[in-house]
């Protein structure tokens, strides 16, 4: 399994390297320092919880790392033509402190902030992915409202 480095996930949002940032129609998505997985089945699956403009992800995560180890989200939006559906993708990066911790397995359900700058994902028919780490069996997962009983996972590794 893949735990580290470099990894483009779904066509649209990988980065060629010659693009300019206004030109990006790809974009690289990095997932920070060292490897993650994600909780995909049962009560802990990543969901998103919507109060008025603000949205959080919820996830349970494990890692090989220090308790001290954090995560931010990131977000990317793409609409394909106007009146259409709009593509969203989530991801999270971890950051570490350096500290050699590898041997200690940790856990945790962490609920984030998903910043949308000036972008919403309000429509039905809107796909909100979450991005996963290298060493997931998927390449991405369909968001939900938390409470909804739907599964959903895309693209295979």
């Amino acid at each position: 399994e893949i735990w580290s480095g470099r990894r483009y996930v779904l066509v649209g949002f990988s980065k060629h390297s010659t693009a300019s940032e206004e030109d990006q129609e790809h974009m690289h998505i990095s997932f920070g320092e060292g490897g993650y997985r994600v909780t995909l089945r049962g009560s802990t699956r990543p969901c998103v919880e919507q109060a008025r403009n603000d949205v959080t992800l919820r996830v349970h995560l494990t890692w090989h790392g220090c308790g001290t180890d954090s995560f931010v989200t990131r977000f990317r939006s793409k609409a394909e033509k106007k009146g259409q559906s709009t593509l969203s993708m989530v991801w999270l990066e971890r950051h570490t402190l350096g500290v050699n911790c590898s041997t200690f397995l940790e856990e945790r359900l962490i609920t984030l902030p998903v910043v949308f700058a000036d972008q919403f994902v309000e429509a039905s028919d809107d796909l909100l992915l979450l991005a996963l780490p290298p060493g997931h069996e998927y390449v991405s997962y369909r968001l939900q409202p938390c409470g909804s009983e739907s599964l959903f996972a895309t693209g295979s590794c």
